[in-house]
């Protein structure tokens, strides 16, 4: 059994970043930015998302990347510190079954993200 990513996608637009994604395994890469880099990554995830995002910069736009980007039900990582980002955790995208990730109030400061329905911590 092998462990791992089947594709791992890096949004980049700055060349220097692009060849350092690719040198740690990016599959993919796409420079858009906005619903342009959403559409692209469920294009290349099969049409509904990625099963797990990483949020390393932390602007609006790319929480709200992050949140867009991610399949009903995946997972989200924030590693980026928001800066001063404020993000509608109620909007997540369609269609939103029990357990999608979403935001609390709170998680625009970077503190706490929750599962719908059942509010249970990420984990």
């Amino acid at each position: 059994m092998q462990l791992g990513a089947d594709r791992i996608i890096a949004m980049a637009r700055h060349v220097s970043r692009q060849q350092l994604a690719v040198e740690f395994g990016a599959t993919d890469l796409v420079a858009d930015r906005g619903e342009e880099s959403v559409a692209r990554v469920k294009v290349i995830a099969g049409g509904i998302g990625a099963d797990r995002v990483l949020a390393c910069v932390g602007t609006e736009q790319s929480t709200t990347q992050t949140l867009n980007s991610t399949r009903p039900g995946g997972g989200i990582g924030i590693t980026g510190v928001p800066h001063g980002a404020q993000i509608d955790g109620t909007a997540a995208p369609s269609p939103c079954p029990p357990g999608t990730p979403t935001m609390s109030p709170a998680s625009a400061e970077g503190r706490r993200m929750s599962r719908s329905a059942n509010r249970q911590p990420f984990g």
